[in-house]
């Protein structure tokens, strides 16, 4: 079966490749506030603008291929939250359930090595 991953974590990861990629999307921004007054600035800032867009379109097109192709066992619960209409929901419990076995895991170490002592 194939997996589609899901449109709207798509677009919130699109909007976070933008942002993650400050070093040109502050700058184009920047630029194109300037542009107002100055032309030149205007034309570089959307070129900038342009290829953050790109670079970010580019990098969550390759993260939906890994989802919907992935084949790694270890990846599969994740791959299968993110192909539900919940997945927020999905992956808060997972992300939460691992948080609490981290914390029993520790929980457990320091009773052995308080124990010891």
């Amino acid at each position: 079966m194939q997996r589609h991953y899901n449109p709207s974590l798509f677009l919130l990861g699109f909007l976070s490749n933008l942002t993650k990629n400050f070093y040109l999307f502050i700058p184009a921004m920047i630029l194109c506030v300037i542009g107002i007054w100055v032309k030149p600035c205007l034309y570089i800032g959307i070129v900038l603008l342009a290829i953050d867009v790109l670079i970010s379109l580019i990098e969550q097109l390759q993260i939906k291929k890994a989802v919907e192709t992935s084949t790694n066992p270890n990846f599969a619960p994740w791959t299968e939250m993110m192909s539900r209409d919940d997945w927020k929901d999905e992956i808060i419990n997972a992300v939460n359930e691992k948080i609490a076995e981290q914390t029993a895991e520790a929980d457990a170490s320091d009773k052995l090595s308080n124990s010891d002592d």
